[in-house]
């Protein structure tokens, strides 16, 4: 498997999934997307870059997609951009451009692409090198978190969530951590049901909660292993022997079918 295939997965932007072919039918549909690409179709352009970066053999290569991804971002294809943005930031095989991937990402962000906005949001929170201003750079991450937020990213919620519990590029608000946090532990993010547990441990941003608290605490454990067990033994010495079977009972039901 070609080892720059997960970059594709980093902010789940393949916003044109090939469906389960069998090799003839790979090969129908690769000429298929070839001919429209050829022909200036940017969403073939965009499409044809993923397949190629999903194929095994050695019959095509990375410069082969980043070529079509180029195509459909210069015709403004906001998945593209992204999709090429993210090669550039995160590839083994070709020299990092943060620079060109901040470019892309913007292009994208700007035409409301969640996965871009997200990636732009990351970059200005984690990079020193955009502005060397580190509260413009914390501001604009803010932002940016923001938009892919109100478009239920739950990545990008989780960092929103993150910055109002630290007060790093807004104010600081316990109450909007909360919320955000909410919404993407809503949405499965164990990160995020972890974060719940402890708001709901200290009462922080809402009313003081031992149980609810242990309740996301094991959700998060089921999602992401052992990463909550020490706090959650902390919960568990008040709570009763009953309440903490209840809720791995209810939590269970909840796993199963989740």
């Amino acid at each position: 498997m070609k080892h720059w295939r997960h970059l594709l997965v980093a902010l789940a932007v393949l916003a044109s999934c090939a469906v389960a072919l069998g090799d003839s039918q790979v090969s129908d549909h690769l000429l298929e997307l070839r001919q429209l690409a050829l022909q200036g179709n940017a969403e073939a352009q965009n499409t044809l870059a993923l397949a190629i970066l999903e194929d095994d053999s050695a019959e095509y290569s990375l410069d082969e997609a980043i070529y079509w991804l180029g195509q459909a971002a210069i015709q403004g294809h906001a998945g593209a951009q992204t999709n090429l943005g993210l090669i550039y930031l995160t590839s083994e095989d070709i020299d990092r451009d943060e620079e060109h991937a901040l470019s892309l990402f913007r292009q994208a962000a700007q035409q409301g692409m969640p996965a871009a906005q997200l990636a732009l949001g990351y970059l200005y929170e984690n990079s020193s090198d955009i502005t060397h201003n580190a509260a413009h750079n914390a501001e604009a991450a803010a932002y940016w978190y923001q938009q892919a937020a109100r478009q239920a990213n739950s990545s990008a919620q989780y960092h929103l969530g993150l910055l109002y519990a630290s007060g790093t590029g807004v104010n600081k608000d316990a109450t909007k951590s909360f919320y955000w946090l909410q919404q993407a532990a809503d949405h499965g993010l164990s990160a995020a049901q972890f974060q719940i547990g402890l708001h709901y441990l200290h009462g922080e941003g809402v009313e003081t909660n031992l149980l609810r608290g242990y309740r996301y605490m094991l959700q998060a454990s089921l999602h992401a292993g052992i990463m909550s067990f020490d706090s959650r033994d902390l919960v568990s010495n008040a709570l009763t022997a009953e309440q903490i079977a209840e809720i791995h009972d209810d939590t269970r039901l909840w796993h199963a079918h989740s």
